[in-house]
Order: C-alpha cells, then sequence, then structure tokens
C-alpha cells in the first residue's frame, strides 16, 4: 500500500490506501505513527534542511509568492495569512520538544475526524480504531470564527517576467443558511 501525510493552513492529514486485507496493520500503523511520533533527531534535521529550502524556494516563483502576499492581505497577524511551512526564523527555532507539546495538546479525540472508504463496514472501523486507540473520538466545530475585511492592496514584490494577479473575496463560508440549516 501507500501511506502518506500534508499540511495545510488549518489541517494535517496522514492517510493510507491499503488492500481491504491489510486495512487492519494499516490502521495500527497509522494510528501509532499518529499518536507515537518518534521525532528522531537526525529526521527532524533533514526535514528542517529539506522545509527551509522549500521556503527560500517559494520566493522564487511569481504564483507562490502571489499566494503568500494575498494570504498576508487577507488574514494579516493570523495564522491564516502566515505561509504554511512557517518562517526561516521559526522552522530554524523548531525542537523536538515543541513538537512533541503541540502533538500532546492538538492530536487528541476532540480534534480528530477519521474517514475511511472502500470494502469495510462502519462497525469495522469503529472497532478496529478504538483497538487501536482506546479513546473515544468525535468531531469539533470552531465556534468562534474570525470576521474578514477587504482590505485592498496592490504589491509589487521582486522582478519577474511573469505577472501574477489574485483577487481575494472574503465571505462566510459556513454561514448557516449555505450549510443546510436554519439560521
Amino acid at each position: 500500500g501507500v501511506m502518506n501525510a500534508s499540511t495545510d493552513r488549518e489541517i494535517t492529514t496522514y492517510w493510507c490506501k491499503v488492500a481491504r486485507p491489510h486495512f487492519d496493520i494499516a490502521l495500527d500503523l497509522l494510528v501509532d505513527m499518529v499518536c507515537n511520533p518518534l521525532f528522531d533527531a537526525n529526521e527532524l534535521e533533514k526535514e528542517r534542511s529539506v522545509i527551509l529550502e522549500e521556503l527560500a524556494m517559494s520566493n522564487d516563483h511569481p504564483d507562490a509568492r502571489a499566494g503568500l502576499l494575498i494570504d498576508e492581505t487577507m488574514w494579516p497577524n493570523q495564522a491564516l495569512g502566515r505561509d504554511v511551512g512557517g518562517s526561516h526564523e521559526s522552522v530554524s527555532k523548531l525542537n523536538r520538544d515543541a513538537m512533541m507539546r503541540f502533538v500532546t495538546h492538538q492530536y487528541v479525540p476532540s480534534n480528530a475526524v477519521v474517514s475511511v472508504a472502500g470494502n469495510v463496514t462502519h462497525e469495522e472501523v469503529v472497532e478496529s480504531f478504538h483497538r487501536y486507540y482506546a479513546n473515544a473520538f468525535c468531531v469539533r466545530v470552531p465556534k468562534n470564527l474570525c470576521e474578514l475585511r477587504p482590505v485592498p492592496k496592490i504589491i509589487r514584490d521582486h522582478d519577474h517576467i511573469e505577472a501574477v494577479a489574485i483577487n481575494g473575496m472574503p465571505h462566510d463560508t459556513l454561514e448557516p443558511r449555505r450549510m443546510g440549516r436554519d439560521a
């Protein structure tokens, strides 16, 4: 099978795709990786180098830089307005203890969504999940959403051959009527 992970501004996903006979072992491994990360010092240093290189490269690509600039403009002084990869300073300072604290406080059942598709029943998934992760799990919906305001801004950044324009429009995607609920 295949296992991987990805990070975005508000979500980190850990996923695997395996043949049905390997479901239990894949789930066991996935839960173990999420709940009991090793964060080996040598591997952390390798990944730090990769991330710092990726951060530097994002400034060399006008479309990536434009995306970062619109995020900074739309969500100033907020996590959504910062690069997903962090800054050179934050990545350089990150250490194993800080990462373990983050996992301990954020990787909890109330912050988790488990999604399974394929030739497996709901009951099998719940039974297997509880076998490998004894705590109950639930989905938490954020109660306080930030209020966004439009901020017109034109930014000329670096001298590039190509130009990128992005138009950002703030809106309330969780407005009750749009979600099929009464206000």
